[in-house]
């Protein structure tokens, strides 16, 4: 997968699986994860070295969101939003959340806590397998 320039092998990426949430949810965390993006798409062109991360959103099982989900053992869509990080450079490490709303506070605080550590000393990071 492709965004801005980079792609899920070389930046981290946000992903937001919506696929068994009704649709005001799926909405609303599309729209969060839109702004969320945009913001990281303006910081990255102002980086040499391009945007924290690169984001996406599943709304259907189809295409590549079936091996997303095996690869970090996430099986069954769920009702609530699920916000995935996969750090592919970090020798395919993710993170993962999962929120009863998912709105641009959440996914900022998530990744901000990715970005300083927190997630990885907590021991969150998982392995893709």
């Amino acid at each position: 997968a492709e965004c801005n320039g980079s792609d899920i092998n070389e930046t981290p990426a946000l992903i937001a699986l919506v696929e068994g949430c009704d649709d005001d949810a799926q909405a609303e965390a599309v729209q969060a994860l839109t702004t969320v993006a945009t913001e990281l798409a303006l910081a990255g062109k102002a980086s040499p070295d391009g945007p924290d991360a690169i984001c996406f959103y599943a709304k259907t099982t189809d295409g590549v969101v079936g091996r997303v989900r095996e690869l970090t053992k996430l099986k069954t869509p769920s009702d609530k939003p699920t916000l995935l990080l996969l750090d592919i450079p970090d020798q395919g490490g993710f993170y993962v959340t999962e929120k009863d709303e998912l709105d641009a506070a959440a996914i900022r605080e998530f990744l901000a806590s990715w970005k300083s550590g927190a997630l990885k000393s907590a021991g969150e990071r998982k392995q893709l397998g």
